[in-house]
């Protein structure tokens, strides 16, 4: 086996085992389902869910594989995207739940979700 072949194993076998952590964080509870409305979709479903990576960032994951990254402020009154190009909306309806808008992509968040 030469060289490349064994650093492209250890790599495989350190990537799979990060798989293998973040199904550890989901078993233990710490993903939290939302609605969301991803591409074509007409209405909100809960599809999506929020891991916590430390107390300023949080990955929104799809049941297709896809995920967004954000970014939370130190004062939990700013969040950002911490990801691609597109432009982040985040609105506030009369019930207090935050809406993060990217491109045709939306979530549902309920505030207490931020508070860490």
């Amino acid at each position: 086996m030469r060289i490349f072949d064994r650093a492209a194993l250890v790599l495989l076998a350190g990537s799979l085992s990060a798989c293998g952590s973040v199904t550890d964080s989901a078993a233990s509870g710490t993903e939290e389902r939302i609605p969301c409305r991803i591409a074509s979709d007409v209405a909100f479903a809960e599809k999506c869910s929020v891991e916590w990576q430390n107390n300023e960032s949080f990955l929104i994951r799809h049941d297709d594989g896809g995920f967004r990254r954000f970014m939370l402020s130190a004062d939990g009154m700013t969040i950002s995207i911490a990801d691609g190009a597109e432009k982040l909306m985040v609105e506030s309806d009369k019930n207090g739940a935050v809406s993060l808008n990217i491109g045709s992509e939306a979530y549902r968040i309920d505030p207490q979700t931020f508070r860490r």
